[in-house]
This record gives C-alpha cells, structure tokens and sequence, in this order.
C-alpha cells in the first residue's frame, strides 16, 4: 500500500471509474468473494441487507462493464468473472479496502460524479470577461 494514508494509482482510478458507492463497492465484493457461486439480485440484497432494486442496477451496471457475467434468465444470476481484463484490479482493491478501508469510503465520496458536477456547475455564477 502507498503512504500516507492514501491508495496506489492504479487502485484509485479504478475506484473513480467504476465505484460510485459503498453499495456498489461491497456488491463487486460479495460476487468477488464467492467467485464459484452464482447470485441473484435477491439473494445478493439479502446477504447484504440492501435494497434488492437498488442491487439488481448494480450488478447490471457491473454486468455491462464487463465485471460480472449473467445467465440472461429472468430473474437473472450474476456471477464474478475472474477472467475479468479487471481481475487484478479487483484483488487489490479488495486488499485495499481491507487495509484502508476508511480511504477506500472517503475516494469513493470525495469522488466528483459527472451528473452531480453538471447539476452544480449550472448555478455557479459567472463574471463576465
């Protein structure tokens, strides 16, 4: 791990690209942790008491980059791809976060997220030049 309390690069543009909460976080996690077992959005919710919409758009989101596979059933399974391009990214984040988890939970809120930048910068006010 970095000094200073902080990530190595490479962990934290990861988070930035692909984490945008702790939810989402500990959803790659769980998939991740049981790589052998396939998932459904209830079951995923339930093992981590969250919504189970809220879960099924992230493991969508996830499924869509490339991170998770689904069985294309209805309800859809997910399961963790370990032949992933992101395998080894998701082996150290999940270093990390055991690590650091505090640093982990503070990127991923200190993340600016396009939309929310979008919304704000539309009541900045401007000088004229």
């Amino acid at each position: 791990m970095a000094a200073n309390n902080s990530l190595p690069p490479d962990v934290e543009a990861f988070l930035r690209e692909h984490i945008t909460s702790v939810e989402e976080l500990e959803v790659l996690l769980l998939l991740h942790a049981s790589a052998d077992k396939s998932w459904s959005a209830a079951e995923a919710s339930q093992q981590l008491y969250r919504q189970v919409d809220s879960v099924s758009a992230r493991l969508e989101n996830f499924r869509a980059a490339g991170l998770i596979n689904s069985d294309g059933q209805n309800p859809p399974r997910y399961r963790y791809d370990p032949t992933s391009r992101h395998h080894s990214m998701v082996l150290n984040l999940e270093q990390a976060y055991k690590e650091r988890k505090d640093t982990v939970i503070r990127l991923i809120f200190e993340t600016p997220r396009d939309h929310l930048r979008i919304f704000s910068d539309a009541f900045k006010i401007r000088r004229s030049d």
